[in-house]
């Protein structure tokens, strides 16, 4: 029987199709295992040792969830190598704190990970615990400095009322920078909003003159439309009384050549007494026909 290697030589290969069949395979090993524990360790010691040396703020707020201090430490009533954080409490005043060390509360034990507290020491000297998990939880990828979640230097998070962060800087200092900040967008809105309202009255005198100039040109068109049909029907009474009007007995060629004129439309009637016209005019005046004299007159 051939050796394992050898028989995976002779697989055979089928051409283009088989070299086109091939893909990337990566493994998992014993050193990528263990590097990429090593890493995790590497990031979580970071992760816990970023606190230490550093001063970080205390803002009470309304919420429970707040970060808590403790007063002692106190050994487990049953584990004499375990520790307890005992003897809560808060400051009731906005307070600043250094994170001197991480301490081990417990070691490893049966599927249990070891438990920490950090030992710090508030600004007019008093000392405390607190539960590491105050600085948050680590999570593989997750940031390991101050842009971690438990962490804030938000302007605006000292005027939540259920803030539960801790800040990295002075939150007083922080209020005073919001402070500036509200009022500076303040301003600027109300600035915005006058100059859209200059905005708008600017746009509503312009209306208004446009529309002062349109009523102005309307009515010098009205007047001068006015005056043109004043001056058509005046040349019209002058022509009429310079032709006449028509009178009973005329004959269509009389009427055409006096001041009434060609009418509009003529409406035929023939029967057995004879030819019978309405002359139809636009200003509502007709003349009726009989046999070619002007028999009717309505005006």
């Amino acid at each position: 029987m051939l050796p394992v290697a050898a028989v995976a030589q002779q697989v055979p290969q089928e051409g283009a199709a088989a070299e086109s069949a091939k893909r990337a395979i990566t493994f998992t090993t014993e050193a990528s295992v263990a590097a990429k524990a090593a890493d995790e360790a590497a990031e979580r010691r970071a992760f816990y040792g970023y606190p230490i040396g550093r001063t970080f703020w205390y803002k009470p707020s309304e919420s429970k969830m707040q970060a808590k201090f403790y007063q002692r430490l106190e050994r487990h009533p049953v584990y004499a190598s375990h520790f307890e954080l005992a003897g809560e409490m808060r400051p009731n005043t906005t307070a600043s704190f250094k994170v001197l060390d991480r301490i081990a509360l417990r070691p490893a034990f049966a599927s249990m990970e070891a438990k920490y507290a950090y030992r710090i020491v508030f600004e007019e000297g008093s000392r405390a615990f607190m539960d590491e998990e105050a600085f948050g939880s680590y999570r593989p990828g997750k940031p390991v400095g101050a842009e971690r979640e438990a962490l804030t230097r938000s302007p605006a998070a000292t005027a939540d009322f259920l803030n539960t962060r801790l800040f990295i800087e002075d939150p007083e200092a922080l209020a005073t920078q919001y402070a500036v900040e509200q009022e500076r967008k303040a301003r600027e809105a109300e600035e915005k909003r006058l100059a859209q309202q200059a905005q708008e009255a600017q746009w509503a005198a312009a209306k208004e003159d446009r529309d002062r100039k349109l009523a102005a040109n309307l009515a010098t068109a009205l007047a001068q439309a006015e005056a043109a049909e004043k001056a058509v029907h005046q040349e019209r009474l002058r022509e009429i009384k310079r032709k006449g009007g028509v009178r009973l007995g005329m004959t269509p060629k009389q009427v055409r050549a006096s001041a009434w004129g060609t009418p509009q439309r003529v409406n035929r009637t023939t029967n057995k007494s004879g030819v019978f016209e309405q002359w139809v005019y636009g200003n509502g005046g007709y003349l009726y026909f009989e046999n070619g004299v002007l028999a009717s007159i309505q005006n």
